[in-house]
């Protein structure tokens, strides 16, 4: 059974189990990757992950989503799966759910992920590189905004730092960035001086956007313009 999860929210980040049983990665941000299984997915706003799950024990089962990380209640939502007649059924359920007593001991990590896409090495020498600050405090969530004028055909490193409480996924138009060893959009960059930092070739000129995707970050100027000049 393949699934895809989305994660179109505003405000949230959700981690994601499926009860009972483990998840093999097929696709981060539509792009296909090398299997991985995993017990658990963090998902930020913004990030796709395609999954598949072996029905191997019947019964009814739950796509556990329990958010957190950002502003949120904390509770728990599940999508039910059943077995009925040898066919899946998915029934969307918009009820809390209680603690399910799992552990995942497995979380996937970024780095786990070698591409099935051609794209820049991460280790590759930039011809250009930006460091971004992703806010001093919640008070303060406007990075250094200034536009990062590139060339076309320069492979340009970006390094980001978050002086914030908050984690924050932040996304690039216009093209898929390596970070590790996996091609994506969107990427996580954790709370706490937390750290993160992606590789992309510049091959589709114009003017993009690059920002956070928790809208309210977004509505303060948590942005910045990536344009290609000369």
């Amino acid at each position: 059974m393949r699934l895809r999860f989305c994660n179109p929210s505003g405000a949230t980040a959700f981690r994601v189990t499926v009860e009972g049983h483990r998840m093999e990665v097929t696709h981060a941000d539509g792009r296909p990757v090398e299997p991985v299984p995993v017990d658990q997915l963090t998902i930020g706003m913004g990030e796709r992950y395609d999954v598949v799950v072996l029905a191997d024990r019947p019964g009814a089962l739950a796509d556990r989503r329990r958010s957190g990380g950002v502003s949120c209640g904390g509770g728990r939502r599940c999508v039910a799966i059943r077995w009925d007649r040898g066919k899946e059924v998915l029934h969307q359920l918009s009820r809390a759910v209680g603690r399910t007593g799992a552990s995942p001991d497995r979380p996937v990590r970024t780095g786990d992920r070698p591409a099935g896409a051609t794209g820049p090495d991460a280790n590759a020498r930039p011809l250009r590189r930006s460091k971004t600050v992703c806010g001093r405090s919640t008070a303060r969530l406007t990075p250094n905004a200034e536009i990062l004028s590139i060339v076309q055909g320069e492979v340009v490193r970006v390094v980001l730092v978050n002086h914030s409480m908050m984690l924050h996924p932040m996304h690039l138009h216009g093209h898929f960035f390596r970070t590790g060893d996996v091609l994506k959009d969107t990427l996580i960059v954790p709370a706490h001086m937390g750290r993160a930092e992606f590789v992309f070739l510049a091959d589709n000129p114009g003017r993009w956007f690059f920002h956070c995707h928790i809208a309210y970050h977004l509505e303060a100027g948590m942005a910045r313009e990536i344009r290609y000049i000369g």
